[in-house]
């Protein structure tokens, strides 16, 4: 490999090296329709104005809901929080909900690793007025961003790095075909990190490319058999397995 090609890379990984997070909009419970949203958008600014983490815009998630079939209202669960985050290219994500009690709101709040489906990170904060809920959003932020600033993402790879960038950027492009065969080309250079995966199935069954869908889903099981979302994927699969009898 060139040595301008080795420095390309080298820069693209540590580029990558810093964490990314999408947030979800939270959920509104007993409250207008439209505080949940506003606290969201409260905890992506505060967090992108930091230094160390990459907020990916609120209308790239929405492209990828609606792509998904996924409402871009209401609560986002942990399942759904994975497979986005590894269709948005994200580290993170985060999931919440703003609820009124009385005269009591409460904003709840979960911080998703895409990679392993675990939470990292939970926190629930309660107000005795609507006009606190700002600065609640702007102490969770803060504390957010300091949990993820200290995760940085090392991925040995950089070349595979390259791909699945290049597929999440095909995926804003609205062009599934050539992000699924990036996925695939990211996972035979590196075939260890599940978020490809994941995204790759989620593209391979859009498609209705079920057969290649099914291989991702067991190869995926062999590798990462507690991995994010593989209770989910056996209930697919034993599904399909169903259907063909």
């Amino acid at each position: 490999m060139k040595r301008a090609t080795v420095v390309l890379f080298a820069i693209l990984s540590a580029a990558w090296a810093a964490p990314s997070i999408a947030v979800a909009d939270f959920d509104s419970i007993g409250c207008d329709a439209s505080v949940g949203p506003a606290v969201a958008e409260i905890i992506r600014t505060e967090i992108a104005a930091g230094e160390g983490l990459r907020v990916i815009e609120r209308s790239r998630l929405e492209d990828v809901m609606a792509e998904q079939a996924l409402s871009t209202s209401g609560a986002v669960d942990e399942r759904d929080a994975v497979q986005l985050g590894a269709l948005l290219g994200a580290d993170f994500i985060g999931v919440g909900s703003v609820s009124r009690l009385g005269d009591t709101y409460t904003i709840s709040g979960r911080i998703v690793e895409v990679a392993t489906g675990e939470v990292v990170a939970a926190k629930t904060e309660s107000c005795d007025r609507e006009d606190r809920l700002v600065e609640l959003a702007r102490e969770m932020a803060e504390e957010a961003r300091n949990i993820l600033a200290e995760r940085a993402v090392v991925l040995e790879n950089p070349e595979a790095v390259e791909l699945y960038k290049r597929g999440v950027a095909a995926i804003e492009a609205k062009d599934p075909e050539s992000a699924l065969d990036l996925f695939l080309q990211s996972i035979e250079l590196d075939p260890d990190h599940p978020r490809v995966y994941l995204a790759a199935i989620q593209l391979a069954r859009r498609l209705e490319r079920i057969p290649l869908a099914v291989q991702l889903a067991r190869t995926y099981l062999e590798r990462f058999p507690d991995g994010p979302n593989a209770q989910e994927i056996r209930v697919r699969l034993a599904e399909l397995h169903e259907g063909s009898n």
